[in-house]
């Protein structure tokens, strides 16, 4: 097995399937598609994506017992690592961690066990993961797709993940007054006075000094329509990127829009409820005992501070799980994954599934 994993990775890893370039990304859902036409499946479209789900049923579920959801849409990457190699025990190049290899997983774990079982199993495939998941997953599931369990490939070094960030985005604007810079008086300055908003909203969200779990906020894009240098701006336009926790959930609007002053505008432009499944979950503890069983070693419940896939299920009532194989260096230069922990991941999901 762990020759057709490694086979299987290579290949994926090997076709530069980034966002933008639609060819490469149809090359990989199609390569993963010779391994799987003969099971019955339905292909979605949406703004160009394409997206599959493959079921072992003779005729559709819209809710399956447990679906496999993985992607084959990389972060870009330079050429030489789309030049997959094998060096101590690791496999290296763009998506070994993040998250092809798993999807490689997740193909040949839904053809071994898809006749063996009684129950609906479905595998969703992706293309637009580093898209947040929007013309994948969720349109899916605005067409219908159910799951009482899903199962996502997110980087969890063989932990199980059963909560994640929200996502939110805001729009924050601040209005000056023109004027010319030789007369700084006649004017108002939009860029300060963004500034000022900036200082405020920097001391009641410092930048983390490590890992923590609470609610962060990335000032990702500072703009403003302002082209001639000696002009004053009138306009400042600043793009947050917030990644809250579950506490605060119903508050984090009201906490940013208390900084704002008056005269500034405010638009939230995306706000997803983070991924949250129970500990109590009665699948969780099966899969634990999946990984506990293949590795010999405990299992472990964690927090991600990234924002999965998950929370598209969530958001109809839908409960799941992150579980991912050991690697590093997601959007790295050394992107690597464990070769080792690709057959614990792929023995673990078939124990787990023949389990239910």
């Amino acid at each position: 097995m762990i020759n057709q994993i490694v086979s299987l990775s290579r290949i994926f890893i090997a076709i530069p399937s980034v966002i933008g370039n639609q060819t490469h990304i149809d090359s990989a859902l199609s390569i993963m598609h010779q391994d799987l036409s003969d099971y019955n499946h339905k292909l979605f479209l949406c703004n160009g994506f394409s997206s599959i789900l493959y079921y072992n049923t003779p005729t559709y579920h819209e809710r399956f017992k447990v679906i496999l959801n993985g992607n084959l849409d990389v972060a870009a990457g330079k050429p030489a690592q789309f030049k997959p190699y094998i060096k101590d025990g690791k496999l290296y190049g763009r998506g070994a961690y993040d998250m092809k290899a798993a999807a490689a997983v997740l193909t040949l774990v839904f053809k071994e066990v898809a006749e063996q079982v009684s129950y609906p199993l479905a595998l969703q495939v992706t293309t637009d993961q580093e898209l947040d998941g929007h013309f994948g997953t969720k349109y899916q599931i605005e067409q219908g797709v159910r799951g009482d369990f899903i199962i996502n490939t997110s980087t969890t070094n063989l932990a199980i993940s059963n909560e994640s960030k929200g996502n939110m985005r805001m729009k924050i604007t601040a209005r000056g007054k023109q004027a010319s810079s030789a007369y700084l008086w006649e004017g108002e300055n939009a860029i300060w006075e963004m500034k000022k908003f900036l200082d405020r909203l920097e001391k009641a969200f410092p930048q983390p000094k490590k890992e923590a779990w609470e609610t962060t906020i990335n000032m990702g894009i500072i703009t403003t329509d302002n082209m001639d240098i000696t002009t004053v701006p009138e306009d400042c336009h600043v793009y947050l990127d917030i990644k809250y926790i579950q506490e605060d959930k119903d508050s984090i609007v009201k906490q940013i829009q208390h900084l704002i002053p008056d005269h500034f505008t405010s638009e939230v432009l995306i706000n997803e409820p983070p991924h949250f499944t129970p500990r109590d979950n009665p699948y969780i503890p099966l899969l634990g005992q999946a990984l506990e069983k293949v590795t010999s070693k405990p299992y472990s419940i964690l927090r991600r501070n990234w924002v999965g896939e998950i929370r598209h299920y969530n958001e109809v009532g839908c409960e799941g799980i992150c579980l991912g194989p050991i690697g590093s260096g997601a959007h790295a230069d050394d992107e690597w994954v464990d070769i080792q922990s690709l057959v614990d991941y792929y023995h673990t999901l078939k124990e787990f599934l023949l389990s239910l």
